[in-house]
């Protein structure tokens, strides 16, 4: 979806960027150019993408940039962001824990997977809020959520003001 919608000149957020995949793959399947700033709360995750970027900085086209920024969300970063996409930790940690494959739990680190039921809605909430200050006029924000919560993420989206909002 993101690659569909991508244009000349856009500035880009990946906020839980971990090991780089997403937005790597992003430069190398475009020919547009742009730049992605590749955020995570995680030094080590922030690591491996640097030592990933290094390896594939040979496949971006001329123009192409890519940095990263260790921030909470997008606390640290200065926008604003013609798009902003995120595989942020949405797994309730009590709620979800059953439905999580034990293959993810042994290799993802947990501040990437999960966050505290009682925070959970907050953290989305504040998130959102942020997303939607961060974000041109006609920026887009595009994400991926747990399945038991996107309906209840969707009407939190249109309480923090976005519209057109789509699961």
């Amino acid at each position: 979806e993101t690659l569909s919608l991508l244009e000349d000149g856009m500035n880009i957020a990946e906020v839980g960027v971990g090991s780089g995949a997403i937005s790597l793959s992003l430069l190398k399947a475009t020919d547009k150019v742009i730049s992605i700033v590749g955020v995570d709360i995680c030094e080590k995750a922030l690591d491996v993408a640097e030592i990933n970027a290094f390896r594939f900085e040979r496949l971006f086209k001329q123009g192409q940039k890519f940095s990263l920024i260790k921030s909470d969300r997008l606390s640290l970063v200065e926008g604003p962001f013609d798009a902003i996409i995120s595989n942020p930790p949405y797994i309730k940690k009590r709620a979800d824990c059953d439905s999580v494959h034990a293959k993810v739990l042994e290799f993802e680190p947990s501040v990437a997977l999960f966050i505290d039921d009682d925070e959970y809605d907050l953290w989305f909430t504040n998130f959102f809020k942020d997303v939607y200050n961060k974000l041109t006029d006609n920026g887009f924000f595009l994400m991926e959520g747990h399945e038991r919560h996107l309906s209840d993420q969707a009407n939190l989206l249109k309480v923090c003001d976005f519209k057109d909002v789509k699961i």
